[in-house]
């Protein structure tokens, strides 16, 4: 059962705090995630399967012991039932030995079992009459196919994901999954700075849920639909999947569930250093096209991905870290926009009066994620991940990169994503999860520094100078037709899951809680946008030439605007 309430002001930045019922509803959902536990396991993997001896006989009692590096305890084991059969749930993806013994026959092991993330994996044992001290192995591959689970279920590999020519974007790679549809193309990486959208099954992207390590870090903005810029090199996997979701996802469209790196005992780095130039982009710009007036082609001028990682042991078997940077930069060339003088931008680029307009865009990370091996049989692991964006100008087909543009300024944003995960195994039978994540997307679009200098338009006021002129033909000059925005949305979720499991059946209860923000604000310069016409018999209305210009309407605004909508719950509690 999933509850979501909402609360909405249209204007007014006024802070809004929990009541008392609202404190004690976050009294009640922490206990309650720490007595019955965490929602969504970090994968939820299984092996299954049935034990009989030679005769075909099933095999009560028998002992089924999964080993893993991966696992906080390192082994875990369940007994057959009366049926002979046993399910080990809730296991990390990675390499597995299981170990099948009962009294009175020969111990059976099977060696070099790979372990996908969301996945069952049947493994049936047969046991011979002999003594314990006798053993056979088998070693090979476990069955690809998961005969136990309705939900459609894809695993991405690290080795897939470095070997595959894809953007290494997690908003976009699930293009190679089948059932997936992206909302653009993300041709070469053309669509780095802005995201793509994954769809499924008529599932719109407000339904898609990303998460690391089983917990979410969708945005609050758009509805949940955007997503925080992931760093690519934190997953060592990437598990999606597009229909039959378990209850503790609170929708149903595309699940992108990344397994983090946790690092090791071991210091290892890695590296990916990756780019496309604008000569190896054809041109498809004709005179036909010309002829109609389309002056420039939409084009990429580069792509840029430079990215580092390291991992290793702050204390061998306690204490181990992760950590990467990543620099992602996309220059793109947009569609008939173009200087219409000689001009020197913010970055220090000369420009020809007639050149194509370029963006210069990137996203630059930060990431150290840290685990912890607190015992035994309790593992705590946490990571924060600092982004910076960066767009000068903003551009859209027609506008002008002097003056009708805005800028992304890096100091002027604040995007971060954070998480912390607590695991137990209280027993062999019992498994305990709790996790915090939260996501930060606080995005402010500014006015060129030098909006306010610019004095070439032949106006008398000098407010005229800067607002918002808007010709029929697509034509933009003045101000930035958006004004100075900003959005604020913040996201918190904090999560608990309780599994039970026996030889055979398994029983999982928890709990989800987001709550957050999002906010807008607008300031419109002057207040004001001038919709012109063309004068006819061919004189085409541009900024340059007014006098084929014929004034229409004006479009008037009441800025500054400022509202939020608030989610106090969005609250899900399943068995």
């Amino acid at each position: 059962m999933w509850q979501r309430v909402g609360m909405a002001s249209d204007t007014g930045v006024q802070s809004r705090a929990f009541g008392l019922r609202q404190l004690g509803m976050l009294c009640a959902m922490v206990l309650t995630s720490l007595v019955l536990a965490p929602a969504g396991a970090s994968a939820q993997s299984a092996f299954s399967g049935v034990v009989r001896d030679t005769s075909g006989a099933v095999l009560p009692g028998v002992t089924v012991e999964a080993a893993s590096p991966v696992l906080i305890e390192k082994t875990r084991n369940v007994v057959t039932d009366e049926s002979g059969r046993y399910n080990l749930v809730d296991l990390r993806p990675g390499g597995y030995k299981l170990t099948f013994s009962l009294s009175g026959f020969s111990t059976l092991v099977r060696d070099g079992l790979e372990l996908p993330g969301n996945t069952t994996v049947t493994i049936n044992g047969e046991l011979r009459v002999g003594s314990l001290e006798e053993s056979i192995t088998v070693s090979g591959q476990a069955p690809l196919v998961d005969v136990q689970n309705a939900q459609r279920t894809q695993v991405v590999e690290r080795a897939v994901l470095d070997a595959l020519p894809t953007t290494r974007n997690m908003q976009s790679v699930g293009s190679i999954v089948p059932g997936v549809k992206l909302s653009r193309p993300d041709v070469g990486g053309s669509q780095g700075m802005e995201q793509t959208y994954m769809r499924t099954h008529g599932a719109d992207d407000r339904h898609t849920s990303m998460q690391v390590d089983g917990m979410s870090v969708n945005s609050s903005m758009g509805d949940g639909n955007i997503q925080a810029y992931n760093d690519d090199a934190l997953a060592q996997s990437v598990v999606f999947q597009t229909s039959a979701l378990p209850a503790e996802v609170a929708s149903g469209g595309v699940r992108v569930n990344m397994i983090p790196k946790d690092g090791g005992n071991t210091i290892k780095g890695g590296g990916f250093f990756g780019g496309t130039a604008s000569g190896w982009q054809a041109n498809n710009l004709d005179e036909e096209l010309q002829a109609r007036g389309f002056k420039f082609r939409n084009f990429v001028d580069h792509v840029q991905d430079f990215n580092f990682n390291m991992g290793g042991p702050l204390k061998t078997d306690r204490l181990w870290y992760f950590g990467t940077v990543r620099h992602v930069s996309v220059d793109e060339g947009v569609g008939n926009s173009f200087y219409p003088t000689d001009y020197s931008d913010s970055q220090g680029i000369d420009h020809k009066a007639g050149d194509p307009s370029i963006q210069h865009q990137y996203v630059r990370d930060a990431l150290i994620r840290l685990t912890y091996q607190a015992n035994s049989r309790t593992k705590i692991s946490s990571y924060y991940e600092r982004i910076w964006k960066h767009k000068d100008p903003e551009l859209l087909s027609g506008y002008n990169p002097i003056s009708a543009s805005d800028i992304r300024d890096p100091k002027h944003a604040k995007y971060y994503v954070g998480q912390a995960k607590l695991t137990s195994t209280l027993s062999n039978r019992m498994l305990l999860e709790i996790g915090y994540s939260t996501n930060i997307e606080r995005l402010s679009q500014r006015y060129q520094p030098n909006i306010e200098e610019i004095a070439q338009y032949p106006f008398t006021a000098d407010w005229y100078k800067t607002v918002t002129h808007s010709a029929a033909n697509g034509q933009i000059w003045g101000a930035a037709p958006g004004g100075s925005t900003g959005t604020y949305p913040d996201r918190r979720v904090l999560l608990g899951s309780f599994s039970y499991v026996t030889g055979s059946h398994s029983f999982k209860t928890g709990a989800q809680w987001s709550s957050g923000v999002d906010g807008n604000s607008q300031i419109r310069t002057g207040d004001l946008v001038q919709n012109y016409n063309d004068a006819g018999a061919g004189r085409s209305c541009a900024e340059n030439t007014l006098a084929n210009c014929v004034p229409n309407t004006v479009t008037v605004y009441n800025t500054p605007t400022s509202y939020f909508a608030y989610v106090n719950y969005d609250l899900g509690l399943y068995a």
